[in-house]
């Protein structure tokens, strides 16, 4: 579809690998500088996981160890939850982060 993701990160993120879609990764710094980071995860898609990584400079990748899970949510009916990772303290830095569907 052109997106730039692979149809098996969309059918573990629970979107459409025929359709466009932005990229899953959401991330929000409060006032404080503690961080957020969700994305969704296909609930049926149970035999697969997906690790988050984050870099400071696009060349070296760490799976996230400064980050506490803060849960997962998924709307009644639908089979997509949305999994939400917070940082244990402020993050000063500039981070990219990614997933990796395995």
């Amino acid at each position: 579809d052109g997106d730039g993701l692979s149809d098996f990160l969309e059918f573990v993120t629970g979107s459409d690998p025929l359709q466009l879609s932005d990229d899953p990764i959401s991330v929000s710094r409060d006032q404080d500088g503690f961080m957020t980071v969700s994305y969704p995860h296909n609930l049926l898609s149970e035999k697969n996981f997906l690790s988050l990584q984050f870099s400071s400079d696009l060349q070296t990748w760490t799976n996230i160890n400064d980050f506490k899970f803060e849960g997962a949510v998924a709307p009644e009916g639908s089979h997509v939850a949305q999994f939400k990772y917070r940082s244990y303290s402020p993050v000063r830095e500039s981070r990219y982060f990614r997933l990796i569907a395995n």
